[in-house]
């Protein structure tokens, strides 16, 4: 073997080597040749490696079998590629698109990987002349591909730059950015209306996630999970911060907004959404929701939505606000929804407070009580607070205090605070020949009944009594003379 290398093999190596130089490059100019050549020098170079070791019954060995062939072929192989297609990708790319140029990467990268010679070290070569070196001119056409919506390209590009360690670091930032600036810019163009139209301001953000998480689903994420990341940062950015936000001065308005959206297909008449499509809404809400930096705020907006709601019975089902509310404690949990759950609760359990008040009274004999119904709400979970310096006229008097004799005398050492601003009235006329009944807020009815007695009151009485409520009167006084 050593005499085989002094004699023939130093003497010709270089011919040898150029040799099959030459027949690869031809190759890869679409010529056919030989290819059993070339394997044929690769494996007597690899063989050359062995040395005969003559203490061990004369078998071949070596530490290192391939010295020979990295030393005489593979270098002279990785000068001869790179600089093959460095002069390829410059020519290429002065007639042809940036798409065009990753089209013809592709199909080089398939031939590479179809060649016998080079390992793979041959086709590290050709990824880092052919897309680590045109990684500028890649980015820049990302940009234009993101922008014309080319989703079939982007997914080429993508595929081809994941071939370089951390190169997609780069491209993940140019569709957040991206993501971020389309966000924006959709949002701008209806924030003059969006601002008072939760609908139109959430279905806005729902459209542009929906639209850019289908991209990132059909483009990106086959090859790297890491992009959802990004999606979430560009969404969180221009969710809470938007020329809507900007106008309203202040970073909750999304969340108030939302809350405003759920209070709109939590009541009753909503006709813009078929039942069947709620449950997919709510989902989509939970999506928005999830973006949402400042949740406490929402909570707050929902909260006094919801109490509005199921005081003025205005929603649209008890199932779908359970539904809301179990979503809302899924993302965060038991505290944060811990109130809501109790308002629920306390309107179910006022709906048996009636009935056996009734049964009460009728044990009690009490007369003179008007037909009511009630709610009974525990103060720390509901958003009101009692009003002041509220006089509870005497026709009412009789009907609230035997209410109180019978609820405490069940919850002792509990104490019962009338909310009438949030409650409602029916009254009917005697003095017509027909009967009208008409509904109003307390605070009417309040005032009406003062009038009715006016005989009985002195001038001073009803100044001080109605004296805390100048603005309504004159609100009231102007109404009926309307």
């Amino acid at each position: 073997m050593k005499n085989w290398q002094k004699d023939v093999f130093q003497p010709l190596y270089k011919q040898v080597t150029h040799a099959c130089l030459v027949l690869i490059k031809s190759e890869r100019n679409n010529a056919i040749i030989n290819t059993h050549l070339i394997s044929g020098v690769i494996q007597s170079y690899v063989a050359l490696g062995f040395t005969e070791d003559t203490t061990n019954n004369n078998q071949m060995t070596s530490p290192t079998p391939t010295t020979i062939y990295k030393e005489f072929f593979e270098v002279q192989f990785f000068q001869a590629t790179k600089q093959f297609y460095r002069l390829e990708a410059a020519t290429f790319l002065l007639h042809n698109s940036v798409t065009e140029y990753l089209r013809k990467v592709s199909q080089r990268l398939d031939e590479e990987v179809h060649r016998v010679h080079g390992g793979g070290g041959g086709l590290k070569k050709v990824e880092e002349v052919l897309i680590r070196d045109q990684l500028y001119v890649i980015y820049s056409e990302s940009k234009t591909l993101l922008r014309d919506e080319r989703h079939q390209d982007l997914a080429l590009l993508f595929k081809l730059v994941n071939r370089v360690p951390n190169a997609t670091n780069e491209l993940k930032k140019i569709v957040e950015n991206h993501i971020y600036e389309m966000g924006i810019n959709t949002i701008e163009r209806v924030s003059g209306t969006a601002i008072n139209d939760p609908k139109l301001y959430i279905e806005t953000i729902l459209d542009i996630h929906k639209k850019y998480l289908t991209l990132v689903q059909n483009v990106f994420t086959l090859f790297d999970f890491m992009i959802n990341y990004f999606i979430f940062l560009a969404c969180a950015k221009f969710i809470n911060n938007n020329p809507v936000t900007q106008t309203a001065g202040s970073t909750t308005k999304s969340p108030e907004l939302l809350a405003r959206y759920c209070d709109i297909l939590l009541r009753k008449g909503n006709k813009g959404v078929e039942e069947t499509d709620l449950e997919e809404k709510f989902n989509q809400i939970m999506i928005a929701f999830n973006y949402v930096e400042d949740k406490d705020v929402y909570q707050k907006f929902y909260s006094r939505m919801l109490a509005k709601r199921l005081v003025g019975q205005l929603s649209a089902s008890d199932d779908y606000e359970e539904s809301m509310i179990s979503k809302l404690k899924q993302a965060c949990g038991y505290e944060y929804t811990s109130k809501l759950q109790r308002m629920f609760q306390d309107i179910g359990v006022s709906k048996t407070l009636v009935p056996e008040y009734e049964k009460y009274r009728e044990n009690h004999r009490a007369t003179g009580i008007a037909d009511f119904s009630i709610m009974v709400l525990s103060s720390n979970s509901w958003p009101f607070s009692a009003p002041s310096n509220f006089i509870l006229p005497i026709e009412l008097k009789l009907t609230f205090d035997s209410f109180t004799d019978f609820y405490t005398h069940r919850h002792n050492g509990r104490k019962l605070t009338c909310l009438h601003q949030h409650s409602k009235d029916e009254l009917q006329t005697f003095f017509t020949r027909q009967k009208y009944s008409t509904a109003q807020k307390y605070k009417t009815t309040l005032f009406l009944i003062f009038f009715y007695n006016a005989k009985q009151l002195a001038q001073i009485q009803i100044v001080i009594l109605i004296a805390n409520e100048v603005s309504y009167l004159m609100h009231f006084i102007a109404e009926c003379h309307q």
